[in-house]
């Protein structure tokens, strides 16, 4: 039974506004398919749906990672490169630095997430 999974489809509902109903509906899934997950495992291919939806990770769905992001969204993105590329020119040292600034600047605008 995967309640991580649930939980985490609940709260992206959450973020989006949108109900657990409407979302079957908008994935022409059945009625209450998504609430019966917490008494069993979802089929692979209702969660690839839903990850697609919410544009998520897998992984990030099922609480494997933190992490929203696709891989395809990460390597879209020129800048994620460009500091991805910049981390890899610092000393351990400075990469700490980088990072611990960022967790200051930052952890205001996203109390949730583990910066």
């Amino acid at each position: 039974m995967d309640n991580n999974i649930l939980h985490t489809v609940q709260k992206l509902c959450a973020k989006e506004n949108i109900t657990i109903t409407e979302l079957e509906r908008n994935l022409c899934f059945s009625v209450s398919s998504i609430r019966k997950w917490d008494k069993g495992d979802p089929a692979i291919s209702k969660v690839v749906a839903i990850a697609d939806y919410f544009n998520v990770s897998l992984d990030y769905i099922t609480g494997r990672s933190k992490v929203k992001s696709t891989v395809e969204n990460v390597l879209a993105d020129k800048e994620m490169i460009k500091i991805q590329r910049l981390r890899t020119n610092l000393s351990t040292r400075d990469n700490q630095k980088m990072i611990d600034m960022m967790k200051i600047q930052f952890a205001e605008d996203f109390p949730d997430e583990d910066l």
